[in-house]
């Protein structure tokens, strides 16, 4: 038996989506956080982001498409990586000579 609840309750598929979807969007704003926090520390540049986050949604989107049960947590984990990459692309700076 598992000590922790990272695997939910065995036999009751509800309960279990339920506890992976709470991990995934807990880890996701995890990661959006510190995307975010090295953009502000200049460690990573908001444009290096945006192409990490639209890479991650691309192969997201990849792997929803090729899912043969229609999976709806797939299609939203791409559409939360979509969601993140167009937050990041808002702090991107404009050129004011342009």
């Amino acid at each position: 038996m598992h000590s922790n609840d990272n695997f939910g309750t065995p036999g009751n598929s509800t309960v279990e989506e339920k506890c992976f979807d709470a991990h995934g969007k807990a880890a996701l704003l995890l990661v959006e956080s510190l995307v975010h926090g090295l953009c502000e520390k200049s460690a990573l540049s908001t444009i290096e982001a945006v192409e990490i986050t639209q890479r991650a949604s691309s192969v997201q989107y990849d792997r929803a498409i090729e899912t043969k049960t229609g999976c709806e947590s797939a299609w939203r984990s791409f559409e939360l990586l979509a969601a993140i990459a167009s937050s990041l692309e808002v702090d991107i700076p404009v050129d004011p000579d342009v």
